[in-house]
């Protein structure tokens, strides 16, 4: 043997050969587990398979030991003794009967019961032995116990026997230590008589001292250590809580940055780690946290609640942060009820303030936008808007993109709204357009000021109304929620076409003050009559083309004239508005026919009556077939009959005023032609020899050329009629007035038929049947009353 190395020390000087398979040593001062290595003398090295377990053991107050040992070393910790003697000794059972199962442990309230003041701890004062075994050895048989209580008392005989071995194998030692303690007695007497005093006192002061020192380190060391272990607790506290310490911080940070998101997953986070925590200071924590959670909570409630333009995008987050939240069950379904509410709220304050408008429309001025159309625009940038924002809103709810656990009846309940928001929506436009022309308790004229200053304002309302339609339609509702738009569309459509067709009627009626009875040049050609039919045509093509661009715009436009209540209702508008220019015509001509004029001046009496007639050429040669055109193309149908009775109804006027126009202009031509030819005396028995023709001739075709002149100037297609109609009154007048004569001298026969050849020969191509057969019977009395003018000559 070489050398013996246990747990890495040498341990060559302790160690001895027996034989080669036993050495025998003690073990160094190595501890832990290590291995046991032999070196030989050949070089050889062998080790032990069985690992060494090297340790110190540790000799304590109370411990046997044949040696001095130093004190300051055996100072302790009483808790540590404590647990030590608990976790040592105390777990050993001391009867032995480890081995014994005891699966069914005696109730510990019983045994409170059975022995109120004992206790099963080995080490306490009231230990009960009784207690003891019920507690550990219930179902241990008594022989087992019996065994028991033997192993108990080896043990104890054991441990006696191992103290009387122990003083006997160390007796050198204690007698050695006996000697140094009587030495040491020995001295401590000498020491108390040389110094006459009792040499403990100082020592008991001393130690006093030093135990209220030592006390006052104690605490001192304790309170130190309190402070420590609070300190250190508190950074325990702070580096495991450091999460939810820094929440509240970190919220307002991600607030102020607009990182909601990062928001909600910190607050998850604590909730889920803390939530069900227990401890004050984390409930404390929590509550300052779940404090600005919930207003975040109301800010973002107050962000969806105000109508402010925010992206689809961003409210569909701010809702799922709400839901993430967790403040309420169902926030999306509230964002609806109270988008809701605003809408039904807003719309409902609009209805109630047409109340007060429908009241008061004379307040309106000129040129101002009346507040029901105000109201019209209103509400429907509302149903573009807002409602479009609910709707979308609403899709994505009731598809789960919002919610996960939606009830299916708030599907039901959100297509309620939507109906109710159409259905307040379609009422507000009725009551505000077609409300006040359409109330039957009124009386029509107060009806008529009403609603009049609409009317300008209604294509503009059905244009918003329509866009309104179209943008409801590309949300893709229910094609049954907006029936009542549609149907609304439709009577708005045939409403606005009656009444632009009424204040047509109206304001054509009121040409009058535009008539100047002057003819006028329009375009290229000369027009025989005043602007007014050209007027009155601009007029109502303005108001057709208004009604196509829109009102009749679309299929739903085309359909309404297929209808055939509204085909019957704008006949009668159409003919009322053609008739408006014919009452016009009448009202100018009535004067006339009815000889009620009372002007002095014949020519602007005539340039006033034949502008009238001209005024009936045009319109009923020129204005209606246009007119005709105009609505045709407009997609009226069916008014050719109110077109040919119109038209009938103009000639029937122009009729009334030619024959009124000639028999006013014949009566002053009939007048004149007797006084022009008996001037100066004349009389056809005592007549001078012809040598022209009578005055009387040249001045009635002076007067009838300057009528025809006039009107030529006028209504040139008049011309003939009028020039023959005088010229038969002119001859019928002469005719009577030589039928009239009772005596021609032969001067008198020739120059009257020197006046008819001259009159006939003029105005033969202008007469007609009947004053054509006048002439030639005067003409032939006088040649038969040649015979006897020539026997008066004789005579």
């Amino acid at each position: 043997m070489f050398r013996v190395s246990i747990c890495g020390v040498d341990c060559t000087l302790y160690s001895e050969w027996k034989s080669p398979n036993k050495i025998t040593s003690r073990s160094g001062t190595g501890a832990g587990r290590g291995d046991i290595i032999i070196t030989t003398l050949s070089g050889g090295k062998g080790t032990s398979t069985v690992k060494f377990w090297g340790y110190h053991e540790t000799v304590g107050p109370l411990h046997e030991s044949a040696v001095w040992v130093e004190e300051r070393g055996t100072m302790y910790d009483k808790r540590k003794v404590a647990y030590h003697v608990l976790t040592t000794g105390l777990e050993e059972d001391p009867l032995g009967l480890s081995d014994e199962a005891n699966d069914k442990r005696f109730p510990e309230e019983e045994l409170l019961d059975l022995f109120p003041e004992g206790s099963g701890r080995l080490t306490a004062d009231n230990f009960i032995p009784a207690w003891w075994l019920l507690e550990n050895h219930r179902q241990t048989t008594f022989d087992d116990l019996k065994s028991g209580l033997n192993y108990l008392n080896r043990q104890v005989e054991g441990h006696k026997e191992s103290e009387i071995s122990f003083l006997k194998t160390n007796m050198a030692s204690m007698v050695d230590q006996l000697d140094t303690l009587m030495a040491l007695k020995g001295d401590f007497d000498k020491h108390e008589q040389e110094i006459q005093h009792d040499p403990l006192a100082r020592s008991e002061e001393l130690v006093k001292a030093a135990c209220g020192n030592a006390d006052n380190l104690f605490k001192e060391l304790l309170e130190r250590k309190d402070k420590a272990d609070e300190t250190r607790n508190t950074l325990v506290l702070l580096n495991r809580f450091k999460f939810l310490f820094a929440l509240p911080k970190s919220i307002d940070e991600n607030l102020a940055l607009g990182n909601f998101h990062q928001i909600v997953s910190d607050y998850g986070r604590a909730k889920l780690l803390y939530g069900s925590h227990e401890t004050e200071m984390v409930k404390s924590l929590m509550r300052e946290v779940e404090e600005r959670v919930r207003d975040l909570d109301e800010a973002f409630r107050e962000v969806l609640k105000e109508d402010n333009g925010l992206p689809l995008v961003e409210q569909k987050k701010l809702i799922r942060h709400l839901t993430a939240l967790g403040i309420s069950e169902d926030p999306a379904w509230q964002v609806l009820e109270h988008k809701y509410q605003a809408m039904k709220e807003t719309l409902g304050q609009m209805e109630n303030s047409l109340h007060q408008t429908s009241c008061h429309p004379s307040s309106i001025q000129e040129g101002e936008v009346p507040p029901e159309v105000e109201v019209i625009e209103r509400a429907a940038g509302i149903m573009t808007g807002s409602f479009r924002n609910f709707w979308q809103l609403g899709n994505l709810y009731t598809s789960g993109d919002l919610h996960k656990s939606q009830s299916p009846a708030n599907k039901d309940t959100f297509m309620k709204m939507v109906r109710n928001l159409v259905t307040i929506y379609c009422r507000i436009c009725q009551q505000a357009l077609m409300a006040p022309l359409m109330d039957d308790k009124s009386s029509p004229s107060s009806n008529l000021e009403a609603g009049e200053h609409l009317i300008d304002f209604l294509p503009r309302c059905l244009l918003k109304i329509r866009s309104c339609y179209v943008s409801l339609a590309k949300m893709h509702i229910v094609p049954s929620l907006l029936d009542n738009v549609e149907m609304l569309i439709t009577q708005l459509r045939i409403y606005t076409l009656q009444e632009l067709l009424k204040k047509a009627i109206r304001d054509c009626g009121n040409l009058e003050a535009l008539e100047t009875s002057e003819a006028e040049l329009v375009g290229d050609r000369h027009v025989t009559g005043s602007r007014l039919p050209h007027v009155f045509e601009e007029n109502v093509k303005s108001v057709v083309e208004l009604i196509q661009e829109k009102v009749l715009r679309g299929e739903q436009g085309t359909a309404v004239l297929q209808n055939p209540e509204v085909q019957t209702n704008l006949k009668h508008l159409v003919k009322a508005l053609l008739k408006t220019f014919v009452e016009f015509l009448k009202r100018l001509s009535d004067p006339l026919i009815k000889r009620e004029r009372k002007d002095s001046k014949k020519d602007f009496s005539s340039a006033q009556v034949l502008t009238t007639l001209g005024n009936c050429r045009e319109y009923s040669q020129s204005t209606l077939p246009r007119l005709a055109d105009v609505f045709s193309s407009a997609g009226f149908r069916k008014l050719d009959e109110v077109f040919e009775e119109v038209n009938r109804l103009t000639q029937k006027r122009a009729e009334k005023i030619i024959a009124a126009y000639i028999e006013w202009v014949s009566g002053p031509l009939i007048g004149c032609i007797e006084p022009s030819m008996y001037r100066g005396g004349f009389r056809w028995d005592k007549c001078h020899q012809p040598y022209t023709v009578s005055s009387y001739i040249p001045e009635t075709l002076l007067t009838i050329l300057s009528i025809y002149a006039e009107v030529m100037d006028h209504s040139p297609k008049h011309s003939l009629q009028v020039v023959q109609e005088i010229s038969a009154a002119a001859c019928e007048e002469i005719a009577r007035l030589y039928s009239c004569v009772k005596k021609f001298s032969p001067e008198g026969a020739a120059q009257a038929w020197i006046d008819l050849q001259a009159f006939q020969r003029i105005i033969s191509s202008f007469l007609n049947e009947n004053a054509q057969s006048l002439l030639p019977v005067v003409t032939k009395f006088l040649e038969q009353m040649k015979i006897q003018s020539e026997c008066f000559v004789n005579a």
